[in-house]
């Protein structure tokens, strides 16, 4: 037999009119050849490639024409494949990769009492920590981050949503520091002395220094003050007034004017306004803030600066930017990552906690304008300074300003599952009370109220001084709650329902 292929052409033409009985037969007829060319391809010797038929003359009736496709039984496998075996999962035992570090954070201690020259009922210690942020099965972050509540000396203009929670003292900061403390349970407050702005009120450093010595009588939480006009030169000389009135306390000065030059050769020496500000916290003890947003290089030059001035490791704290979610709060968190990287690496020049100010958040317009595309103006204004708080916290923040009462419960809340230990002691409650002794409790002193809690033999509901908010904290503390349990099958059960 010819090594040239037999070909079998068909090609079917359709035609318009009504099949014909002869068509009808004719592919009756390709049915049947179509089950004798499977035969006829496996002989041996023998190949048909059935490409197409020509037929002319007749009109295919559809219908026949796929019954006879359809009716060409399929090959015949050649072996029948053997199913794979199905493989055996080795059980393994998950461990999570804990690295080691070799540099931390320092410590940083804010406010002094009695027995260290001061009048606050209790200190603050923030940093400390030997791994990144949330990384507690590493190593150790011994210190649970601060909330500052942020006190204005001057109405700043509060949208709605704040003035429900300030309107009555927006005019006072002493009442405002005030009702911090005693309604909203707050361990620190955060002034800001926006009143010396030369291109706003422009009050004097003799009345703004008044102004945090009655704020420091009125309430005995620790302290931080803050001078951020844009200019340089009357911030310095408003926080040098602060640190004499408050000479002993251990505040926090906050300067957030520093200008560095664009360009900062080798060796060049910074504006003499800096080296005041370090003096002055030197001098009464204080604790400073070295800003410069997204700086890096700028924040080492200023830490070292302020070291050979004098001031200690444990006196300084970084700001890096305070943004807000929308405005390139992404470049603080990367900010802060770098800075945590070259902490822990061991450059000491980085190795100060972190401040960030999410109350900043609102200056921005997605805070309070009153958008109906933008959806419910309130819960907006909660969510965007809640928002940019928890980046911070995520990104490791040790020290946190904020404004909004409900993104800062809302923070606590989430705190409280990570650090909150169980109260136990006399001393540990009492940095939660007041400490006025003002007896309208029914007992003579803080102390024997404090007692009595611990015995179970009061309440802290009797507290007059202590508001809503902060009798909450103190029940959270002495009853804390349990991280909630969830099974595999939830999380699995979980994951499956996303889209």
């Amino acid at each position: 037999m010819s090594e040239e292929k037999k070909k079998l052409k068909v090609k079917l033409k359709k035609k318009e009119e009504v099949p014909s009985a002869e068509g009808e037969e004719l592919f009756k007829l390709l049915s049947k050849i179509a089950k004798l060319l499977d035969g006829v391809e496996g002989l041996k010797g023998v190949e048909i490639e059935a490409d197409e038929i020509i037929i002319e003359g007749v009109t295919p009736p559809l219908e026949l024409l796929s019954a006879a496709l359809q009716a060409a039984p399929a090959p015949a496998a050649a072996e029948a494949v053997a199913a794979p075996p199905k493989p055996e999962l080795e059980a393994f035992k998950f461990e999570k990769p804990v690295r080691s570090y070799v540099g931390k954070f320092e410590e940083v201690k804010i406010g002094a009492t009695k027995e260290e020259g001061g009048t606050r009922a209790f200190t603050l210690t923030v940093g400390g920590g030997e791994t990144p942020a949330m990384h507690a099965f590493e190593g150790q972050l011994p210190h649970r981050p601060v909330i500052a509540h942020l006190v204005f000396d001057e109405d700043p203009g509060l949208p709605e949503t704040l003035l429900k929670y300030y309107g009555d003292v927006k005019d006072d900061p002493v009442a405002w520091a005030r009702k911090c403390v005693e309604e909203f349970g707050a361990k620190m407050i955060f002034l800001d002395l926006r009143s010396t702005d030369p291109h706003g009120t422009n009050r004097s450093a003799e009345d703004a220094a008044k102004t945090v010595k009655a704020v420091l009588e009125a309430v005995n939480v620790p302290l931080a003050v803050c001078a951020r006009s844009g200019d340089m030169k009357k911030d310095v000389e408003v926080l040098k007034k602060v640190a004499e009135v408050a000479a002993g306390e251990n505040i926090v000065l906050y300067c957030g004017s520093i200008t560095l030059p664009a360009i900062l050769a080798a060796g060049e020496a910074l504006a003499e306004e800096i080296y005041e500000y370090f003096r002055a916290a030197k001098e009464y003890g204080h604790v400073i803030v070295t800003y410069q947003p997204l700086n890096l290089p700028g924040i080492a030059v200023l830490n070292k600066a302020a070291m050979e001035t004098g001031v200690p490791k444990n006196k300084i704290l970084i700001d890096p930017g305070s943004v807000a979610i929308g405005y390139a709060v992404e470049m603080a968190v990367s900010a802060m990552d770098a800075i945590y990287n070259k902490a822990l690496i061991g450059d000491e020049s980085y190795q100060m906690p972190l401040l960030y100010i999410p109350a900043n958040a609102w200056m921005y317009r997605e805070c309070y304008d009153d958008v109906e595309e933008w959806g419910d103006t309130e819960q907006r204004g909660h969510a965007w300074e809640l928002g940019t708080a928890m980046a911070a916290l995520m990104s490791g923040a040790h020290l946190l300003v904020m404004l909004d009462q409900y993104a800062i419960e809302a923070v606590e809340n989430f705190l409280d599952r990570l650090y909150m230990p169980k109260i136990e002691s006399v001393r540990e409650l009492l940095r939660h009370l007041p400490g006025s002794n003002c007896k309208a409790c029914g007992f003579e002193a803080c102390r024997e109220l404090a007692d009595a809690v611990l015995k179970g033999e009061a309440d802290v509901d009797k507290c007059q001084r202590l508001g809503d908010a902060g009798k909450r904290v103190v029940r959270r503390l002495l009853s804390p709650p349990s991280p909630p349990a969830v099974e595999p099958e939830e999380v699995a059960n979980w994951i499956k329902e996303l889209p």
